[in-house]
């Protein structure tokens, strides 16, 4: 905090500033303090654990954009991940077992599922009228197409997915990945009277399966 003693009696004297930290004991490891004033502090695992949280928070928060991704740069984020479980469970690097703790006790997808699943919810959103119409537009039902409505797929709720020229970047657009994970979901997932809460239940019960 600063001390303004000196500089109102003094014009000259010089501005000093000491740290709230440093009236901290070394044991408490770290503080904080909110617009009140209110210090508290806390214990090193516990701000651990609390940044571990907010990586993966981090990475729910955006991996929509991370749909078909190269695996190099799921992988980076997937250890980002186990980093967080380990600290989560007192577990030490190399120790065995840690995909079924992220699996059977955390819950957890890994990154391209985790990708699959926001990708799957917002297609779903697509269908039913809840999304923007610049996404929806991009849905297009293969029985709304006339030279297609004799086909098979047309009564499977199947959605057209348009060819890409480019390799890397095209399968990765909204207009492709979407329609792709789609169509490769289950007939029951593709019910269209199949409420929302119980979409995004069974989709994720679906991704879980394929561990």
């Amino acid at each position: 905090m600063f001390d303004y003693s000196e500089q109102r009696s003094h014009p000259t004297s010089v501005l000093t500033y000491t740290s709230p930290m440093s009236a901290l004991p070394a044991s408490t490891g770290y503080g904080s303090s909110d617009a009140s004033g209110a210090h508290w502090t806390w214990t090193r695992p516990q701000h651990w654990s609390t940044h571990s949280c907010r990586r993966v928070s981090t990475i729910a928060s955006c991996n929509i954009l991370l749909a078909g991704a190269p695996k190099v740069v799921t992988d980076r984020l997937h250890r980002v991940m186990n980093a967080a479980a380990r600290v989560l469970s007192s577990t030490h690097k190399y120790d065995r077992g840690l995909s079924r703790l992220l699996h059977s006790e955390l819950h957890w997808l890994d990154v391209p599922e985790r990708a699959h699943y926001k990708l799957g919810v917002v297609m779903y959103s697509c269908l039913h009228g809840q999304s923007p119409r610049y996404l929806a537009y991009l849905c297009v039902s293969v029985s709304d197409v006339s030279a297609r409505q004799h086909l098979r797929s047309a009564t499977r709720r199947l959605l057209v997915v348009p060819r890409c020229r480019l390799s890397t970047l095209g399968p990765r657009a909204f207009s492709v990945a979407g329609p792709s994970l789609w169509n490769s979901l289950p007939d029951s997932l593709r019910d269209l009277d199949l409420g929302r809460d119980n979409f995004r239940r069974l989709l994720k019960t679906h991704l879980f399966l394929l561990y």
